[in-house]
């Protein structure tokens, strides 16, 4: 019996390792009855005290949740972004000696919070201009990731939305297409900066927007889930209007975007690729899978926690550091969205895929 693990003391129990972790070593930051309940299982068991100075921790890590969905219930472990992200960033804090806690709910920190926690890895996909939110000292070293806040001097990593929008629009000028147009939904900082950088991408193209279709929420109602896509659909109509679409191209700030914009054209009586070429954000596994296949601009999310963390244990270990704002490269993947060049729109002749990855 004396071989069980962390991991399997809290299994039994239903709670984190992080909280067995805490109950073993004496620190505080769970309640006296759950630790109580911790060090009496692992009595039962048999667990081998001796083990945590061989598998001593360098500290803990909490991750905090600032994505769109965090105040309305959703089940965010079933979004494959944040669950790989999560994950990886777990992964890695471990590999490197530290012992992830989390994701936590900003409004539960203060139940659950230990007081030593070394370092915080925010989700900031949600994050406005300002970090009052944020429920620590500025003292204690954090990394936001997923937003870039380039204007704020805080060590963030996000993906190259500015590259990644750049190289699409280039893809739709190779196709012919110099009517262009931008479909957001996003709030927060992600939304903005991905509508900015289409509007430099053009600029630099020599083009001007030909449409922009802002369905955001000024007050963040929608969550970006799948529960509500009708409510997207009928955001989307609405900022669409009845009259004809301005644009031959649409760049959309990310995949459920798109979706949901081809389904409009449809109702609209537009083939999507045929008639609109469409654009997605962060290829998504659906993403192949629409009629057409939707070309989208591929985000990295392992790669984003892993060097989250790295920069996170950097700044632990180097408390005087400077700020940092680190960018992940994306890469366009193109399909029948965008297959036709703007030439054959209408036409049955379909033209060669111009930068199929």
């Amino acid at each position: 019996m004396g071989t069980i693990s962390m991991k399997e003391l809290a299994d039994s129990l239903g709670v984190s390792t992080a909280s067995v972790s805490v109950a073993l070593r004496g620190k505080p930051g769970i309640s006296e009855e759950t630790r109580s309940r911790i060090l009496a299982e692992a009595k039962r068991c048999g667990y081998d005290m001796k083990r945590l100075r061989a598998n001593e921790s360098k500290g803990v890590i909490a991750l905090l949740d600032y994505t769109y969905d965090r105040n309305f219930g959703s089940e965010k472990d079933s979004h494959l972004l944040y669950s790989q992200f999560t994950e990886a960033a777990c992964q890695a804090i471990r590999q490197n000696g530290y012992t992830p806690l989390g994701p936590l709910a900003v409004d539960d920190v203060s139940d659950v919070l230990p007081t030593d926690v070394s370092g915080f890895l925010c989700l900031g996909g949600g994050l406005y201009s300002a970090l009052t939110e944020l429920p620590f000292e500025e003292n204690v070293p954090f990394v936001i990731a997923g937003n870039a806040l380039s204007h704020l001097p805080v060590t963030t990593v996000t993906h190259d939305n500015i590259y990644g929008i750049h190289e699409a629009a280039v893809h739709l000028k190779s196709l012919g297409h110099t009517r262009i147009g931008f479909v957001r939904i996003l709030p927060g900082g992600i939304g903005q900066e991905r509508l900015d950088a289409f509007y430099l991408a053009l600029k630099d193209l020599g083009l001007t927007a030909a449409a922009v279709v802002d369905a955001s929420p000024e007050d963040a109602s929608f969550t970006g889930c799948e529960a509500d896509v009708d409510i997207l659909i009928d955001r989307l109509s609405a900022r669409i209007g009845p009259g004809p679409l301005q644009a031959t191209a649409y760049l959309c700030d990310n995949d459920l975007a798109a979706a949901a914009f081809m389904r409009i054209l449809r109702d609209l009586g537009k083939k999507p690729g045929e008639e609109i070429a469409v654009i997605g954000f962060d290829d998504q596994p659906f993403a192949a899978l629409l009629e057409p296949p939707l070309t989208s601009i591929r985000t990295y999310e392992s790669e984003l926690a892993a060097v989250c963390v790295d920069q996170l244990i950097y700044s632990i270990t180097h408390p005087d550091t400077p700020a940092r704002h680190i960018r992940i490269a994306t890469k366009l993947y193109c399909r029948e969205s965008t297959l036709l060049s703007a030439s054959d729109f209408g036409a049955t002749k379909r033209a060669a895929p111009s930068g199929v990855s």
